[in-house]
């Protein structure tokens, strides 16, 4: 990984590299486990979405504007 100073600035070495590339998939299998969380809960706060209620459903008690 790079590191960066006040004053200094290096490229990561091979061995650095090497690392990320062994750690890459499960950083890629934690990313698509977070997509699906994130989703699950947009769903779950749009219930038109998730096909709870229709687009034209109304809260109840909902008054039309006099």
């Amino acid at each position: 990984m790079s590191r960066r100073s006040a004053d200094t600035w290096r490229d990561p070495t091979r061995a650095e590299l090497a690392a990320i590339e062994r750690e890459w998939p499960a950083i890629a299998a934690d990313l698509a486990a977070l997509d699906a969380e994130i989703a699950a809960i947009l769903t779950a706060d749009t219930p038109a979405a998730a096909g709870v209620l229709p687009l034209t459903a109304r809260p109840t008690g909902w008054r039309e504007a006099a």
